[in-house]
């Protein structure tokens, strides 16, 4: 299971003074995903953790896991912690097909006895 180098983080975070936090530390994450550093169900640190290792704010980090959760790099859940996505595998349908997403309805029946 990988960890995050949290002391990378603080290192390259007090480089880059050009970005806001929170989106630098989702970049971070994405970064590590990229180069292997993160790998899927990996668990991350805590918000508490992560904001007195960056000596940043607790909402500067819920705010940069957000992010991280709204460009789909990870899963929090309440109480379980916050987890690095896998990639979802792209299903390719045969050409000039696509899917029927317009019925919501099963299909009826047409035996009499089922009726």
């Amino acid at each position: 299971m990988s960890t995050v180098d949290l002391q990378s983080w603080a290192k390259r975070l007090n480089d880059s003074n050009n970005k806001p936090a929170y989106l630098f530390i989702a970049d971070l994450i994405s970064a590590d995903v990229k180069n292997g550093k993160l790998q899927p169900r990996d668990r991350l640190p805590g918000l508490r953790e992560v904001a007195e290792a960056l000596q940043l704010n607790y909402t500067t980090i819920a705010r940069a896991f957000t992010e991280a959760k709204n460009r789909g790099l990870i899963d929090s859940r309440p109480g379980a912690g916050s987890f690095i996505k896998g990639n979802i595998p792209n299903i390719k349908l045969s050409e000039h097909r696509h899917p029927e997403m317009t019925m919501n309805m099963p299909i009826e029946p047409t035996s009499r006895n089922l009726l």
